[in-house]
């Protein structure tokens, strides 16, 4: 009577089982392919929407300044900025998708477990991404900001607000697509051990992918500045920090070395001299 109930109770179970097992593992590997595919296909329509086939290729940069001739349009020229930006940003997206797909399987232990290193990451990734298409489309009215509606009443404020985002956008998405090349099959949306990589810019600082991100929306605060996008970057940077802290003490439970390499390497900034101290302890 007993086992027939145990066979009932594994049977009931078994689809369940097979749930969590397969179809969810397919799911959850799936969606970051659609996620980014779709980012890449925005930012394509976005990019071809620039282009005018009847007055030529400058007309790409839409809006340019006709005094900006030469070296002074590719620099300081909004547009000219935007549009290599934009190459850019589909290039990372890109990168991570090649990423995703060649990456290394963790072994059970290096796995993603719990919240904390499974959908906490997830989270850290979407905020400032819903936060500024948001507000990208429905704008901030700036006459009701209080902190940034005086400074906006200046032309040049505005202008060299937005240059200086978009560079910080370009080296900010460039230093990611060297980094996510740099750790190609070691790349992980969320907090797995695969591969420690000590070299590149990881011989300088153990999260330069973070760092590059962090320049990135720092481009892209710049470019929306208002309060709220402030708000929003600072809690950004709080949670992708708090993101890092997982990562390291998971890296110092599964591999050993990782403790010699975090004496002499910078955090979120890089570290290019190894203090006495530091080297005493990795002795």
């Amino acid at each position: 009577m007993q086992k027939e109930t145990m066979k009932k109770q594994t049977s009931a179970s078994a689809p369940t089982t097979y749930l969590i097992e397969k179809i969810y593992p397919f799911f959850e590997n799936l969606t970051p392919f659609l996620f980014f595919g779709t980012l890449i296909g925005f930012k394509i329509y976005h990019f071809i929407d620039k282009f005018d086939f009847v007055t030529g290729f400058m007309s790409v940069m839409y809006g340019i300044d006709p005094s900006f001739n030469g070296l002074k349009v590719i620099l300081f020229s909004r547009p000219v900025l935007d549009f290599v930006y934009t190459i850019a940003a589909i290039l990372f997206d890109a990168v991570v998708i090649f990423s995703y797909a060649i990456r290394r399987k963790p072994s059970k232990q290096g796995r993603a477990h719990g919240f904390r290193e499974r959908w906490y990451p997830i989270i850290t990734i979407l905020l400032p991404m819903i936060s500024f298409t948001y507000i990208l489309y429905r704008p901030f009215p700036i006459e009701n900001d209080l902190l940034f509606h005086s400074l906006y009443q200046s032309t040049n404020f505005v202008h060299l607000i937005g240059i200086a985002g978009l560079f910080c956008s370009i080296i900010g998405c460039s230093l990611s697509i060297i980094v996510l090349w740099k750790l190609k099959r070691s790349f992980s949306l969320m907090v797995e051990v695969r591969q420690l990589v000590t070299t590149g810019l990881y011989k300088y600082m153990r999260h330069p992918l973070y760092f590059a991100e962090l320049l990135h929306a720092l481009g892209t605060i710049l470019l929306l500045l208002n309060s709220f996008t402030v708000s929003v970057y600072i809690i950004f940077v709080t949670m992708q920090a708090i993101r890092a802290k997982f990562e390291e003490r998971k890296f110092l439970k599964l591999i050993p070395e990782y403790a010699i390499y975090k004496t002499r390497t910078g955090f979120l900034f890089p570290k290019f001299r190894t203090s006495t101290r530091d080297r005493q302890k990795s002795l």
